[in-house]
């Protein structure tokens, strides 16, 4: 992993094999990433989670549309987008928004056990240490802490 984080900045220079339309569509995807928490922040006050919630989803479909109606772009309007988003909005409410933020901090956790488990991707000793590592800062995170 540090090879790829020392090696990172090679990709941002196309090459003759490399199409600059992979940068343009991840510029694009980072754009309506960032505007989409801009505009929901700002409708938050007024709108309630789970709306927002929908309303996102419903954009999402209405810009996939174009690509087809496919099984992986109705799973990923679903899945990933109404489902995840309405669970997280739900653990907010039940945790509170700081317990919940700890979720994040397990991504890379579920990533690697969702590639070994659905892609067959091979487990090294490092993965394992970085698993104990992320779930171990978790709970210290979430421990109550009584130091009188």
């Amino acid at each position: 992993m540090s090879g790829n984080t020392s090696n990172a900045g090679k990709g941002l220079i196309p090459t003759q094999k490399q199409s600059t339309a992979g940068y343009l569509f991840a510029l694009a995807a980072t754009a309506f990433w960032s505007s989409n928490f801009i505009v929901a922040r700002g409708l938050s006050d007024s709108i309630p989670p789970v709306t927002i919630t929908f309303l996102r989803s419903l954009v999402a479909v209405v810009v996939l549309i174009p690509f087809g109606i496919r099984p992986f772009i109705i799973y990923l309007g679903v899945g990933p987008s109404l489902f995840a988003y309405f669970c997280w909005n739900r653990a907010i409410v039940i945790l509170g928004p700081v317990r919940t933020g700890l979720v994040y901090y397990c991504l890379p956790l579920f990533s690697g056990v969702g590639a070994f488990l659905l892609l067959n991707e091979s487990v090294h000793w490092v993965q394992v240490l970085s698993g104990v590592l992320i779930l171990a800062g978790v709970m210290v995170a979430t421990r109550e802490w009584n130091l009188w």
